[in-house]
């Protein structure tokens, strides 16, 4: 009996143990640790030593001796054990959890997000995977599938794109305007158009008495020196005839601004856009082979526009080149004359239908006249009576206004041009049609 109650006694204490060890390995195994993929966590360890990972390819762990800690790095989606040891003996256990950084959604979620997109379709897997199919009308409806696979970790992406890619197409409305200013200024006294000149007269009344002579002609005129008292039959006159008032003349006129195009054209984003109202004249060259070939130069109103769509920013960046230019005959080599320009190029960037200007093109023009008698003019202070200056200053400066819209084939832009292209082709038409009148 007494055996008996020995044996039970070791066989308690046994269990015991086994209890206790089983219990203190749940305890050391049962640690949680969690870690999100792409982030990092600290786990305080005093003293340890060594760490050791179950699977290497769900996380990367290193240990931290100068602070007693162990970094743990998420790589993969799972679950896994870190073991720990400290530099007296002991070891710890933990369990570690991986998880995905992305978020979750069911299908009527994802049904409501595409349902405007049109040629891409939803199915659902069976195991709680989303799949995306189908091409892609657009190529941002494509990027908006792949955004969604790479968010959410139930999504599959296997949209393709678009087979032809429809670039933006940008309208461009430019007025090109010259504001000319115009400084004319006269001094002196014009004797042009005040004296006419020397004038000499005869005047008679061949049968007049002391009561009544006859009527003179409504055309005759005689000079303000010649003056016909009754009495008197026959004068002579000679001198000056003249409307003198000694008029000095102050003259100031102002200018004006006058619009010398406004085209508007469409370009595909990233190509060049190129208007010339103008001409080209021929230049005389030489070859390769030394023989004389001929070139044109265009000259007039060059306006260039490079624009390109950013459609993540909705901007619209564009390179501009504008020249406005004219041939100077005061100058020529070889009989071909030289051409002035005014020229500028830059580069903007601007939100869509924001418009900009690019000025400060001057031109400036100065010249002065002196119209006198000769002789009577080059009298020193008298001659001043006798001469008239005109002091002439022609000021330019060309505006350039740019606006950029995007459009497309059913924007009211396009309609009305359109409608524009009908109504003069109408009227064409019926131009050139037989008429009884013509």
């Amino acid at each position: 009996m007494e055996r008996i109650m020995q044996l039970r006694h070791k066989s308690a204490v046994l269990t015991f143990m086994l209890l206790a060890s089983f219990l203190l390995s749940t305890k050391a195994f049962a640690h949680p640790l969690q870690v999100s993929v792409g982030f990092t966590t600290l786990v305080k360890a005093p003293g340890v030593t060594r760490v050791a990972l179950g699977n290497g390819k769900l996380a990367e762990v290193h240990a931290l001796s100068e602070s007693d800690e162990v970094l743990v790095i998420g790589l993969v989606p799972g679950v896994t054990d870190l073991r720990v040891w400290t530099d007296e003996g002991e070891q710890h256990k933990y369990r570690l959890t991986v998880g995905s950084s992305r978020k979750t959604i069911d299908i009527k979620q994802l049904n409501s997000l595409m349902s405007d997109l049109e040629g891409i379709n939803v199915k659902s897997l069976g195991n709680g995977d989303l799949l995306l199919y189908g091409q892609a009308l657009r190529p941002r409806d494509a990027a908006l599938a792949d955004a969604l696979a790479e968010r959410y970790s139930e999504i599959i992406s296997e949209v393709t794109l678009p087979a032809v890619v429809a670039l933006p197409t940008i309208n461009l409305n430019a007025r090109i305007v010259e504001v000319r200013r115009n400084d004319l200024m006269e001094v002196g006294i014009d004797w042009v158009d005040s004296i006419a000149g020397p004038d000499v007269a005869l005047v008679s009344d061949w049968s007049t008495n002391s009561i009544f002579r006859p009527e003179l002609p409504d055309s005759f005129q005689a000079p303000s020196g010649l003056l016909l008292p009754l009495d008197v039959g026959t004068k002579t006159y000679a001198g000056w005839a003249t409307r003198v008032t000694s008029a000095i003349d102050l003259l100031a006129q102002d200018g004006i601004a006058r619009l010398l195009a406004e085209p508007q054209v469409s370009v595909v984003s990233g190509q060049e856009a190129r208007f010339v109202a103008g001409g080209q004249i021929p230049i005389s060259v030489l070859n390769q082979q030394g023989q004389p070939i001929i070139k044109y130069k265009d000259y007039g109103i060059i306006l260039e526009i490079e624009p390109v769509a950013d459609g993540a920013d909705g901007l619209i960046n564009a390179r501009i080149a504008v020249e406005v230019s004219s041939i100077d005959p005061s100058v020529s080599v070889n009989g071909i004359p030289g051409i002035v320009s005014r020229k500028t190029n830059t580069h903007v960037s601007l939100l869509d239908g924001e418009s900009f200007v690019v000025s400060g093109l001057l031109s400036s023009e100065s010249s002065k006249d002196v119209n006198k008698i000769p002789g009577l003019g080059d009298i020193p202070i008298i001659g001043e009576l006798f001469k008239s200056r005109a002091f002439r200053n022609r000021q330019t400066e060309l505006l350039v206004l740019v606006r950029p819209t995007l459009v497309s084939a059913i924007d009211n832009v396009n309609k009305r041009r359109l409608a524009r292209f009908e109504s003069l082709l109408t009227e064409s038409r019926d131009a050139l049609q037989f008429s009884l009148y013509d």
